[in-house]
């Protein structure tokens, strides 16, 4: 009966980013895939690299996207899930260990040796989000994925943490708590974008997923299913319109149609870019014309920065040979053209837009690398409700600890 009535709750996600509000209700079908009820939409004001900066204003914005996805859901959901993202985030891998106090490994020795790994340094504005253990060992026998049970004298787990800005959560939380919306679940965007745009066959070989927003730049890599290494950076999509609007001296807005209509980077290929293009000129009555490949001169540095930046964390960490399956590009940006051949030539593997199908005519956009995130996390929410409460504990910061976060 459970399970029945697991499979068939109604989701909500809102995915609050830099450009838009996102809301989807959604619910599990027959055959496993999401059946959208409602899907909302609207334009960002107020949150600028992932932050709110201004309350009121994203209050509005979240209202205007909820009320048109319930709207059209006709429903309520049961479950709700949101993402974070902004600067104020960093990731680490820590290790804990125990010794075991029975014959057997227990649920409370799990629950003690994730808490030991967790028991590390913060500053007054960071807690942890995510906790995710990524290999156990008993004794000598390392690597061992659920040691539930298993006979030993000394327990370890390895842990990859991600850790918060309290007051950036306590911020969204409160924008949620205006709605009556208490957010069961809260997760990096980028960990939420794999969930839905990466196959398994990908996370157990080893895979980056690098999701490029508006605000602000994620990458995850995950090899043998297993999250080991997160970064974010404060450089996205904004920053190239405001590349665009300095080069050209042209408004922000223009500056934006410019990178939505006409924005790609230069690729070996031969291509035709040489067609003129008329764009608004700052504190003048009449258009100039520029060239496309003038436009691509701009962008093409901008994401190469961002894809180096990237690289330089890998190589740092010694991880390159964990992403062999490749790189999976999600986030509004890299809608941008021949932009996976850029990703290819600076990381050298294989790189792919993170699509997926979508049987709804309706709700086609839920599809596009631009939804990553709120499909993505509609899937953690389905994935994590159905775990038991002693892996809900060591993967999942819920309610009650939200709350926390938000009254202080």
């Amino acid at each position: 009966m459970i399970a029945t009535q697991l499979k068939n709750s109604i989701y909500c996600a809102i995915d609050m980013g830099t450009s838009s509000i996102k809301t989807v209700i959604a619910q599990k079908n027959s055959s496993q895939d999401w059946n959208v009820l409602g899907f909302g939409i609207h334009p960002s004001e107020g949150i600028k690299k992932g932050c709110i900066i201004n309350l009121e204003k994203t209050i509005q914005s979240v209202r205007y996207s909820i009320e048109e996805a319930e709207l059209k859901a006709g429903t309520k959901a049961q479950t709700f899930v949101t993402n974070v993202a902004g600067p104020y985030f960093e990731s680490m891998n820590t290790r804990g260990v125990i010794p075991i106090r029975h014959t057997q490994v227990l649920p409370e020795d799990i629950e003690e040796v994730i808490n030991v790994a967790k028991n590390i340094p913060l500053s007054d504005d960071q807690k942890i989000l995510h906790a995710i253990p990524q290999y156990y060992a008993i004794d000598h026998h390392r690597q061992i994925r659920d040691p539930l049970h298993m006979p030993g004298i000394r327990l370890e787990v390895e842990m990859h943490l991600v850790t918060a800005s309290v007051h950036a959560m306590r911020t969204k939380l409160q924008v949620l708590s205006h709605f009556g919306i208490q957010a069961n679940y809260v997760v990096l965007d980028s960990i939420a974008a794999a969930c839905s745009r990466v196959l398994n066959d990908e996370k157990e070989l080893g895979v980056a997923v690098l999701d490029i927003g508006a605000g602000t730049s994620k990458m995850s890599i995950f090899h043998q299913n297993i999250l080991i290494s997160s970064k974010v950076i404060p450089i996205g999509g904004d920053h190239i319109t405001a590349d665009l609007a300095l080069a050209f001296r042209t408004p922000v807005a223009a500056a934006e149609v410019l990178k939505m209509r006409h924005g790609g980077v230069h690729t070996t290929a031969i291509q035709n870019n040489f067609y003129l293009l008329n764009i608004p000129t700052l504190g003048a009555n009449k258009p100039q014309q520029i060239m496309r490949s003038d436009v691509l001169d701009v962008i093409t540095p901008r994401m190469e920065e961002i894809f180096e930046l990237f690289l330089e964390d890998v190589e740092q960490k010694n991880i390159s040979p964990f992403i062999s399956s490749g790189i999976v590009l999600t986030g509004g940006v890299v809608q941008l053209e021949h932009i996976a051949a850029l990703a290819q030539k600076v990381f050298q593997v294989p790189v792919r837009v993170g699509r997926a199908s979508c049987s709804s005519k309706s709700y086609e956009l839920l599809a596009s690398p631009l939804c990553a995130t709120v499909m993505g996390l509609l899937e953690w929410a389905y994935i994590n409700n159905q775990q038991t409460t002693a892996q809900k504990k060591t993967i999942n910061i819920m309610w009650t600890q939200l709350r926390n976060w938000l009254t202080g």
